[in-house]
């Protein structure tokens, strides 16, 4: 596994998304990479420091935002000289958005004013009024047909469905929520879910005509929902709550058919005794694709069905240690090699400084209590994500930061649980390999496949790089990992991994 020298990024980092070039922002300049050799090919001086770049879908565009000045500009890969700045004047900008078009820039004023649609062919502009949100509450469905944007008129809310072409509303419909916090596409761009703020559980599933199709609660009296997530295969949706629980509801019955409880003792082995619908899961499988009171608490063995791994990130060891880590998840224990050697050959500087072994459960997970008197506590499922095949999914539960629970969708059961020993940053998985990667906020790099776990030390020669972000490129060979102030870029190998896995 190889990795790249370090470069100044102020934590704006993005692979266009033909997977050719890697922008990154260093305060003013925007420096455009070559993908495979790193090397600068375009530079752009911008009239701000950047609090924002996104590329155009055909990866022809960039744009590069100035909030604070309500200023947008644009470049162009394929005419360097080509500019473009977009000036919001007095109504400020708080967001801004390509169109799947690559044509179209929606920006969005201060305090929801409206959004404006800007035309780089014909330098038109139009206006879309009472948006309820800025950085949230406008998506495009994954076809590219359509944009739903969520309204707020007379105390109650609205979504409308408009052209993402002509920009044109096609559809208008209320919709039955107290406070609506987002809108998401199903993957086939057949169905939106709305779901409630946080003081309000209340998941519901609307046709484009704005029929209900389904309502779902599942308690009331205290903080809901906190994020939603669609399966790839579009039958799925996970719910992360407040309560520790992660649900999973079938789309055609709009029920939950999983409850994934995240560290509650008292529970008994409750949903990892019952199957998926055969016929759902064939569906699935189907897809390509703050300070608080620490105390000690338990994951039973009962909340694990037959088969689960418990990894556990260990203190740093010796190289021939690191060669002993052990990992698979089929319920036997398969020995790994670590990648100390490779690494220490890398930066040349000793030992590898983490690596994982198999625990037994119960499990002692550390549960950060949330302080009461701020807002937006850090309690609940913050992540849930499925792999690109819709075979698992990836949970941490906020007041259990140091805790990955990997769950196996069709049987409805836990089939890993790794703990860290710092809180996880980030989670990640492959473009489209049931791969996974994260980062705890250290100078490593922890990777998770179905023949095991590896955890791989980034090489720099000062060891202050605190990793916290992850983006893979589109064609899933690259990896950059971002801190405050510097990137890097991993090229894990398939052939590495595999050896990694072997006994």
């Amino acid at each position: 596994m190889d990795f790249s020298e370090l470069f100044k990024a102020t934590r704006l980092c993005s692979w266009s998304p033909d997977g050719r070039f890697l922008a990154s922002a260093v305060m003013y300049r925007l420096v455009i990479r070559d993908a495979s050799s790193l090397k600068i090919v375009h530079m752009f001086t911008c009239l701000d420091n950047l609090q924002h770049i996104e590329w155009a879908p055909d990866s022809n565009y960039i744009l590069c935002s100035m909030f604070k000045r309500g200023i947008t500009q644009v470049w162009s890969l394929r005419d360097p000289e080509w500019t473009c700045k977009i000036d919001e004047g007095p109504a400020g900008l708080s967001a801004v958005r390509w169109a799947p078009d690559g044509r179209h820039i929606l920006s969005t004023a201060d305090f929801q004013l409206r959004v404006t649609v800007w035309s780089l062919v014909n330098e038109t502009v139009s206006f879309l009024p009472s948006p309820k949100f800025s950085s949230r509450g406008l998506h495009f469905s994954p076809n590219h047909d359509y944009m739903a944007l969520c309204e707020r008129k007379d105390c109650k809310d609205f979504v409308s469905i408009f052209s993402a072409d002509t920009f044109r509303r096609l559809q208008h419909f209320a919709v039955d929520t107290v406070d609506l916090a987002d809108v998401r596409w199903t993957p086939d761009s057949t169905a939106l879910c709305a779901f409630d703020d946080l003081l309000e559980y209340n998941v519901l599933l609307y046709s484009l005509d704005g029929r209900c199709l389904g309502r779902y609660s599942a308690y009331s009296g205290a903080l809901g929902v906190k994020n939603v997530q669609w399966s790839p295969c579009s039958q799925l949706l996970a719910v992360g709550s407040f309560d520790g629980y992660a649900r999973l509801l079938n789309r055609m019955t709009w029920r939950a058919v999983a409850d994934f409880e995240h560290a509650t003792p008292a529970q008994p082995v409750g949903w990892g005794a019952t199957p998926l619908l055969p016929e759902l899961a064939a569906e699935c499988a189907g897809r390509e694709g703050g300070v608080g009171a620490v105390e000690q608490v338990t994951a039973t063995a009962a909340a694990a069905a037959p088969g689960a791994v418990f990894y556990d990130e260990t203190d740093a060891v010796s190289e021939y240690e690191a060669a002993a880590t052990v990992g698979g998840v089929s319920g036997g224990l398969t020995a790994i090699r670590g990648m100390g050697a490779l690494n220490s050959s890398l930066a040349g500087r000793g030992p590898m400084q983490a690596r994982y072994q198999v625990g037994t459960f119960p499990a002692a997970l550390v549960n950060v209590r949330a302080d009461p008197d701020k807002a937006n506590p850090k309690v609940g499922v913050g992540i849930a994500r499925f792999s690109p095949d819709s075979r698992y999914l990836a949970t941490v539960n906020d007041n259990l930061p140091h805790a990955l629970w990997i769950w196996e969708v069709a049987q409805l059961r836990l089939a890993v649980l790794i703990r860290h020993r710092k809180p996880i940053r980030d989670v990640q998985w492959h473009p489209f390999q049931p791969r996974l990667a994260l980062v705890t906020g250290n100078g490593n790099v922890y990777f998770w496949r179905g023949a095991g776990c590896s955890c791989v030390e980034i090489p720099t020669a000062d060891r202050v790089f605190q990793a916290s972000c992850l983006k893979w490129r589109e064609d899933g060979d690259a990896l950059v990992v971002m801190d405050k102030e510097r990137f890097c870029v991993c090229f894990p190998s398939d052939e590495e991994e595999a050896a990694a896995a072997a006994v």
